[in-house]
Order: C-alpha cells, then sequence, then structure tokens
C-alpha cells in the first residue's frame, strides 16, 4: 500500500538523523512580530474603537450646516467624553492582568502586575469623578470649566493610554519571554 503525505504532515515531524526536511515548518513569532500583533490589536479594539464616538460627534459638528462656532478644543473634549474613554482603556487592562497574573512565575511579575493595576485602579476612580463633577457642574448655566475639562480629559486619556501601551508590552513578555 502505497501512503501519500502532504507538505503540511511533512512540515510537523522530526526529520530522523540528518535528514533535511522539507514541506513549510512552523517558526514561533519573533519579538517583533508578536509585539507587532499585540499591539495593533489593542490600538484597534481597545483605543481606536471607543474614539469612534467622540470621532464621529467632531464629524457631525464640522458637517453641521446650522450657524456656530465650529468644533473647538473645548467643544470636543470639554464634556467628558474622552474620560469615558479613559476609564475604558484603563479598566481593561486591569481585566487583562488580572486574569493573567496567575500565570506569572515570579515575585518581580507579580509586583509589576500589581503596580500596573494600581495605576489603572487610580485612572479609573479619577475620571469617574471628574466625570462626575463635569455632569453635575455642566447642567448650571453659570459652569465655565469646559477648558479645564478638556484638559484634564487629555491628561487622564495620555495617562490609560501609557498604562495601557506598558501592559500590552508587558504581557506580551510575559506570555512568551522567548520573543
Amino acid at each position: 500500500m502505497t501512503s501519500y503525505s502532504t507538505p503540511t504532515t511533512m512540515a510537523q515531524r522530526e526529520p530522523p538523523g540528518d535528514e533535511p526536511t522539507r514541506g513549510l515548518l512552523k517558526t514561533t513569532p519573533t519579538r517583533r512580530t508578536s509585539l507587532q500583533a499585540s499591539y495593533t490589536k489593542w490600538l484597534v479594539f481597545g483605543v481606536a474603537l471607543p474614539l469612534l464616538p467622540l470621532a464621529a460627534g467632531v464629524l457631525a459638528a464640522v458637517l453641521n450646516p446650522f450657524p456656530f462656532k465650529g468644533p473647538s478644543f473645548t467643544n470636543v473634549l470639554g464634556d467628558g467624553e474622552l474620560l469615558v474613554i479613559a476609564t475604558v482603556i484603563a479598566a481593561a487592562v486591569i481585566g487583562d492582568l488580572l486574569f493573567e497574573i496567575s500565570a506569572y512565575n515570579d515575585a518581580v511579575s507579580w509586583i509589576r502586575a500589581g503596580t500596573l493595576c494600581a495605576a489603572a485602579l487610580l485612572i479609573v476612580v479619577v475620571s469617574v469623578l471628574i466625570y462626575g463633577l463635569i455632569a453635575v457642574h455642566s447642567q448650571s448655566r453659570d459652569y465655565s470649566g469646559e477648558t479645564a475639562a478638556a484638559v484634564l480629559s487629555v491628561i487622564m486619556f495620555l495617562s490609560s493610554f501609557a498604562v495601557g501601551v506598558y501592559a500590552v508590552w508587558f504581557s506580551t513578555m510575559q506570555r512568551d519571554p522567548t520573543v
């Protein structure tokens, strides 16, 4: 009986002795490829998609045919929507790290993961408190804190972005330290 093998079958077997391998060999991804994939996934699903409502608001303001002041820094970011996005990013960091922390083998990794979680939790708490203040004060007639709200929103967003970038790098290095 004749046995036929496919290239996939040949690629998965170990060559006996000094026999050269033929077919496609499965290789582990390099550090750069693994990090690129992790960052791409995080940027698309963790940052870009949550920013879509904010982008839609800016687009609606630009395309609005009625007379208005135009999209300014305070008009776009002064309502606290960026704080919600910062909260989502920081909460995702906490969730990802808490589900992965049991796989960490050394105390240094536990401390780094705990520090990242604490920083992300601080961002969540501060962002939620600022958003609450904006929501309460924006309903009053004499509210003039749009600029401060916009600046604080940007600061909290950049903080959550920085924690997210480090968390993605940290998780990728912990998952496969050889990459």
